[in-house]
């Protein structure tokens, strides 16, 4: 495991997709033509997928859906990162997880979890002092290097049609 891409990650997947993104605005609440719209960074000790996903309401949204998912990939690739934001998202990650560990079951899951990833008791400070360095310009990069259509696998799954025509 990488700790800075982990870091970097968890900053991104909110950046591209999380509710304060431009994408999340469009998608969800100005069209809602998305249910669910997340981004996953899954932290594990091998290499893994970094995921983006999307729960529509009608199928027949596909199509502009990937399009402003490519196309908030695209900006972020060309260079355009709000900082702010990112400082934002920083912050609201820390807090998210000191609000979430209200009981000893809840922080001893977490620090189990991040231990068992990271392989360092000290884990779960460690991973969250590397989202607190995560600087606009390594989400950049990042993009660059690894949201490539070279890169990309895209699995779209709907329902099957039932008998009558209706889905």
């Amino acid at each position: 495991l990488d700790a800075n891409d982990a870091a970097l990650q968890t900053v991104l997947a909110s950046y591209l997709v999380g509710s304060t993104s431009p994408v999340y605005k469009e998608l969800v609440l100005d069209k809602q033509s998305v249910q669910q719209l997340a981004g996953d960074p899954s932290m594990h000790r091998d290499p893994h997928l970094f995921s983006l996903m999307a729960v529509l309401n009608d199928e027949k949204a596909l199509t502009p859906v990937r399009s402003s998912l490519n196309a908030a990939i695209k900006e972020l690739v060309t260079g355009k990162v709000d900082a702010a934001r990112v400082e934002a998202i920083k912050s609201n990650t820390r807090y998210e997880l000191l609000m979430g560990m209200e009981t000893a079951k809840s922080v001893g899951t977490q620090v189990a979890w991040f231990t068992g990833v990271y392989g360092a008791p000290d884990a779960l400070a460690q991973h969250y002092r590397k989202v607190s360095e995560v600087k606009p310009g390594e989400l950049v990069t990042f993009a660059r290097r690894y949201l490539t259509a070279a890169n990309r696998t895209v699995l779209t799954l709907t329902t099957a049609a039932q008998p009558g025509g209706s889905k």
